[in-house]
């Protein structure tokens, strides 16, 4: 570094914001520097010119003999040979004492770290402790039991080269993790049954920070009428006070399933963020497409990884085709997951459930889910067998999903182009139509689980008050102006069917004989796949023309809602009415009550050609 005061400088920038790339000519200087770069990534994820941000790779020596071993260095060749910016250092004895990771992430200067454990167990308190010694975040650090999924279940070649994929997920992960803040992080006392280090136990306070999501006010449309992610909410711990949405970190039990339910993507949460898990899937799915035997995604609620660890311990094997990702819930995992996997390569998708009874009542939604994607994979030709649901207290069933390789196509159509993205509705629908190229015309598929919707319109009720776009969380739908009309459009490719546009619709509703409202009849909307929507771009549905002020030029409002008006104010006095129909609220006080006027009442009484 040049000065104290350009070091300090940076800080502040790096402070500022939670990525940042460094400049050219203090990159070489920083990785020559430990301190610094240890100083310098502890507020933000820092990378460098051209490449990604650094990672380091710790693997426990154990696993060289674990099960059948791993072949380590070929694994250190294969990962070094592909990542950019990655260290990877065999440790010895890193499963039995994890306090060392600390001492050796000062040294190597990482951003971001994934560690290769023999087991999925290790002393959490001691370990989030010891990274935060380096200013490192726990919540970025990534796990990644290598013994029970690999080398105790496999051959050994199949186990390293399913190890190598697997931390090269695992280093994605990591590096799509932005940060957080103290409002994401729940304290948990730490259980007395837990094995630490005493030394730790007699240093530290004894407690441990798990993860929770939070809502960003910032994107969040509560004040258009959304309420989806308190719906969604397992627990209802999503509650509403002073116009917006907040998050009981104290009673969230951390299931994920409000981040799928929340099409603005308001709800955030570090260490399972959709941006982690699609950097995630992308690898894998990347390797899928290139396997020469067809590879299966194995997506496990987390309560449910116990089970692939207790076949291991049980020296059980299956075939290495399969790739774990693990979930807080499967709750969150929608057919967009399911889809977009599909047609990105995976062979086949298989599921496991934490037991048949989730603990969090979402084994309607998740089975249903399924049966959905089973019967749109039937009618697309393919066998539904692709998508698979197992109980992980059911070991036969578990077994006979993991000893089968995932079925696959004979022939595998080409990879689907474009990124992942979990919430976005027309990535779902791109990645059926990919599934569907060349098959003739297909049936709608009405189910309550569908991740579309259609609209179905009356234009002739609409008024133009546009309190339809305004609610639709999803923008599938919008109004265009061009000052003298208002176009509202359609695009059922984005459509979730949330049913927000038909509640906040004020027009020709239905009243039953109690007085409650029974729905809008000019908006209704059903949870249904129909391919002539997803293959289509935006639609108009209803085209308005607009009055304006003949006093100030303002836009008074659209000719449809003031004919109801009109209609409405029937026998109430023609002034009234003209003065609704020429000006603006602003304007009408003085006009129509005798007030001063910036423009005099016009001799002629008119309806102007744009109300005819």
């Amino acid at each position: 570094m040049s000065s104290c005061a350009d070091l300090r400088a940076l800080r502040k920038q790096i402070m500022a914001k939670r990525t940042f790339r460094l400049p050219s000519g203090l990159a070489e200087q920083v990785t020559k520097n430990s301190g610094v770069a240890r100083m310098l990534h502890r507020d933000a994820v820092v990378s460098f010119p051209g490449d990604e941000v650094r990672a380091a790779i710790l693997l426990c020596d154990d696993l060289a003999r674990v099960g059948r071993g791993l072949d380590l260095a070929e694994l250190r060749s294969s990962l070094a040979g592909t990542l950019a910016n990655i260290v990877v250092e065999v440790v010895p004895g890193l499963c039995r004492d994890p306090e060392q990771v600390s001492s050796i992430l000062a040294d190597l200067g990482a951003a971001r770290c994934v560690l290769g454990l023999c087991a999925g167990e290790y002393p959490q308190f001691a370990l989030h402790a010891g990274v935060r010694k380096v200013g490192m975040d726990p919540f970025g650090l990534e796990i990644v039991p290598l013994g029970t999924w690999c080398a105790e279940v496999h051959a050994r070649p199949q186990a390293t080269t399913k190890a190598s994929v697997l931390l090269a997920a695992a280093v994605a992960r990591a590096r799509a993790f932005a940060g957080c803040g103290p409002e994401y992080a729940q304290i948990s006392f730490l259980p007395l049954a837990l094995e630490e280090a005493r030394h730790s136990l007699l240093t530290l306070p004894p407690v441990v920070y798990r993860p929770v999501p939070a809502v960003r006010q910032d994107r969040c449309a509560v004040g258009s009428g959304c309420h989806l992610c308190a719906r969604a909410c397992p627990r209802g711990v999503i509650e509403e006070g002073e116009g917006r949405l907040f998050i009981d970190k104290g009673r969230c039990e951390g299931c994920g399933v409000c981040l799928v339910a929340c099409p603005q993507e308001a709800v955030d949460f570090p260490g399972q963020s959709l941006s982690q898990f699609e950097a995630q899937l992308a690898v894998l799915l990347d390797f899928a497409s290139r396997s020469a035997e067809p590879a299966g995604l194995l997506l496990t609620c987390e309560k449910a990884a116990p089970a692939l660890g207790e076949l291991a311990a049980a020296g059980i094997s299956y075939s290495s085709s399969w790739l774990p990702v693990v979930v807080p819930c499967l709750g969150m995992v929608t057919p967009g997951w399911v889809f977009q996997a599909l047609a990105r390569g995976a062979g086949a998708v298989g599921m496991v459930v934490c037991c048949s009874q989730c603990s969090l009542g979402q084994q309607q939604v998740i089975s249903g889910r399924v049966g959905f994607c089973r019967r749109l994979l039937q009618q697309l030709g393919l066998p539904p067998g692709r998508v698979q649901l197992v109980s992980a207290t059911g070991r036969a069933k578990l077994l006979g999903l993991l000893q089968r390789p995932p079925l696959g196509q004979q022939t595998r159509p080409p990879q689907m182009a474009g990124e992942v993205q979990l919430l976005d509705p027309q990535a779902t629908a791109q990645a059926l139509h990919h599934l569907a190229c060349g098959l003739p015309r297909l049936a709608d598929v009405e189910h309550e689980y569908s991740p579309f919707g259609a609209l179905n319109f009356r234009a002739d009720g609409c008024t133009g008050c546009l309190a339809c776009v305004f609610s639709c969380p999803a923008g599938a739908l919008v109004a265009e102006g061009d000052g003298d009309r208002v176009t509202i459009k359609y695009t059922g490719s984005a459509c979730t069917g949330c049913g927000m546009c038909a509640e906040a619709c004020p027009g020709g509703r239905d009243l039953g004989e109690t007085g409650c409202d029974l729905g809008s009849r000019i908006l209704e909307v059903q949870k249904i796949t129909r391919w002539s929507l997803l293959n289509g771009g935006a639609v108009v549905l209803r085209d308005h023309g607009l009055l304006r002020c003949e006093g100030c030029g303002a836009e008074i409002a659209p000719l449809a809602m003031l004919r109801r008006l009109e209609a409405a104010l029937d026998g109430g006095g023609e002034a009234i009415r003209l003065a609704l129909r020429r000006y603006c609220p602003a304007c009408r006080p003085s006009f129509v009550w005798g007030g001063e006027a910036a423009v005099p009442w016009p001799d002629e009484v008119g309806t102007g050609e744009a109300y005819k």
